[in-house]
């Protein structure tokens, strides 16, 4: 994934927040119907599919850094 993919999925998180908020607020006002819990629900499951792949992508990354860190102390070269 680009730096550019991860500030689009970013900012597509922040909208799926801002849908979630305004489900709670539904919610703590007691009026809930179905519709709202179809909405919720597709909220919550874009927002983790989402969140998921971030978590995809730092993990790919943290992955990269630690075996370049390794080659590094492999070759002798302690600097990375």
């Amino acid at each position: 994934m680009a730096p550019e993919g991860l500030r689009r999925i970013m900012q597509e998180i922040q909208v799926a927040d801002y849908e979630l908020h305004a489900s709670f607020r539904i919610v703590a006002n007691r009026e809930l119907e179905s519709e709202h819990i179809s909405a919720f629900m597709a909220a919550s499951i874009r927002r983790d599919r989402m969140m998921s792949q971030v978590f995809s992508y730092v993990a790919e990354q943290h992955k990269q850094r630690a075996c370049e860190s390794l080659n590094a102390r492999r070759n002798g070269n302690g600097n990375h």
